[in-house]
């Protein structure tokens, strides 16, 4: 049985709706984004499909859930089943930080080592994140 970060696979799927949150994803529901994302990320009560939760955590992301925020940050810097974009990822952290996350805030400095000023202000935009 697998092990997410929240315990077992298996006794987290008796327990999740998956059905539910596809509804309520879909009417644009951020929390419910960001659980399905996590359940696509682990496998829980899903396939695992990297792509998908990428995708369900962009739009939490973007109705400003923190946590998706840094969910997303992490599956982009560390490439987990994606494209690696440490630009992206900073500026996920970045935009997380900007509401009081202090493991944000971290993250987007150790982060902004890799990336030259320009790639800043360019993952920036992609995002939607003034300067």
């Amino acid at each position: 049985m697998a092990t997410t970060r929240y315990g077992s696979a298996g006794s987290l799927a008796a327990i999740v709706d998956i059905q539910n949150l596809e509804a309520r994803a879909a009417r644009g529901d951020a929390s419910a984004q960001y659980r399905l994302a996590t359940c696509y990320e682990d496998a829980v009560g899903v396939p695992r499909e990297p792509d998908r939760a990428l995708g369900l955590y962009r739009a939490a992301a973007r109705s400003d859930l923190r946590e998706a925020q840094v969910a997303l940050g992490i599956m982009l810097a560390l490439g987990d089943g994606v494209h690696r974009d440490y630009g992206e990822a900073w500026a996920w952290f970045s935009r997380a930080a900007g509401q009081g996350d202090d493991n944000a805030c971290e993250l987007a400095r150790l982060l902004s080592r890799k990336l030259a000023v320009g790639d800043r202000e360019q993952a920036r935009a992609k995002i939607g994140l003034a300067s």
